[in-house]
This record gives C-alpha cells, sequence and structure tokens, in this order.
C-alpha cells in the first residue's frame, strides 16, 4: 500500500519466508534478520506488536531519534 502511494519501502523478519521472496518480487527490500544499519537512514520505522522493545532495530531508531509507531498507523 505505501509503495503505491510512491513510498520507499523496506522491512525485515527473523527468517526468510515465502512472505519476504513475494515482498522482493514487488520490489520492497525485504531482509531476514535484524541489523541495525537498515534504520539509520529512514524517516520512520514500523513495527508490529510481536517487535519487542528491545529489539536492536527499534533501540537503534529511537537512539538515532527516528519514529518508531505502529504498523497500523503507517496505513
Amino acid at each position: 500500500m505505501l509503495t503505491a502511494l510512491g513510498h520507499e519501502v523496506s522491512g525485515s523478519d527473523r527468517a526468510e519466508s515465502e512472505t519476504l521472496a513475494a515482498l522482493r518480487d514487488e520490489g520492497i527490500a525485504a531482509r531476514s534478520g535484524s541489523a541495525v544499519e537498515r534504520v539509520l537512514n529512514v524517516d520512520v520505522v514500523g513495527v508490529s506488536t510481536a517487535i519487542p522493545p528491545d529489539d536492536l532495530e527499534v533501540v537503534a531508531a529511537l537512539a538515532a531519534r527516528i519514529p518508531v509507531v505502529h504498523r497500523y498507523d503507517l496505513l
């Protein structure tokens, strides 16, 4: 939905999956695992309720003063 509105979107999940592959097929940079460097040059980080507040990417985003919002609020 966000890509259809012209936004650049990337994402990650704990492990490789068919869902990540499908997202990549749609042109979304979807990767498995967490990496701090993925969130350092973004405008906002969206999370689901499954993501704990001590997640590496969440902590890095907050430290860099990047807003962290629930994915529902992004839609």
